[in-house]
Formats: C-alpha cells, sequence, structure tokens
C-alpha cells in the first residue's frame, strides 16, 4: 500500500471528511489533500499523525473495529495494562516495580557515598 493510500485508508476507517481527518492530524486541509492526493511527499511524520488521528477519532466514536490491526493491538495492550518488557508481557504494576527495585541505591534509604576527594 502506498503512502498516500495508507492515509485515505485511515481516514475512511473512521468515516471522516479531509477536512476534519486533517484537523485531527493537525495539518491545514490543503496539506492533507496535497498529501491524500500524492502532490506532497509523505514523511513518516505524517503517517503517526494519521494514525493518532484515527486513535483519537475511533476512541471518540467508540469505533475500535475501526482501527488497523497494529493500531489495535497497541490499544488492546494498554487497555489491558500489560507492557511487553524483556521478561515477557507484565503488567504496568509489576513493571513499575521492578524497575523501582532494581534502582534503589544500595544502603539504607537517604545516604549518600561519600565523595572519596574529600
Amino acid at each position: 500500500m502506498t503512502a498516500e493510500n495508507e492515509l485515505a485508508d485511515l481516514r475512511k476507517r473512521v468515516g471522516v471528511t479531509q477536512a476534519i481527518f486533517a484537523d485531527f492530524m493537525g495539518v491545514p486541509l490543503r496539506t492533507y489533500e496535497d498529501l491524500e492526493g500524492g502532490r506532497s511527499s509523505i514523511r513518516p511524520v505524517h503517517v503517526r499523525a494519521a494514525q493518532m488521528a484515527t486513535l483519537k477519532i475511533a476512541a471518540n466514536r467508540n469505533m475500535p473495529d475501526a482501527l488497523p490491526a497494529e493500531l489495535f493491538g497497541i490499544v488492546n495492550t494498554i487497555i489491558n495494562d500489560k507492557i511487553y518488557s524483556p521478561g515477557g508481557w507484565q503488567s504496568h504494576k509489576d513493571l513499575q516495580a521492578q524497575i523501582t527495585a532494581a534502582t534503589k541505591p544500595a544502603g539504607a534509604a537517604g545516604t549518600r557515598a561519600k565523595d572519596s576527594s574529600s
């Protein structure tokens, strides 16, 4: 799928006009028309903005089925409060506890290592 088609596909999935989609992407309508029409080069930032617009519109309209598989997977992960870490899928709470434990300074709380230069 070309980048132009990807923008149009995302927009059509949520059933909005170019003007509404451009507004959600944060670009002027003319810019969006040029991007979707192939008159301007689509950069990765445009694709990401279109994906964010799709997420926002789908959330506002309660249309999870309108999301492409990649975006649905991200949303599903967030909704289920899971995150992928090197140890596998974990809840945010469990992962935060591991990070806190791993970054806790050695020794008693509130003590500072002495400076060897003094």
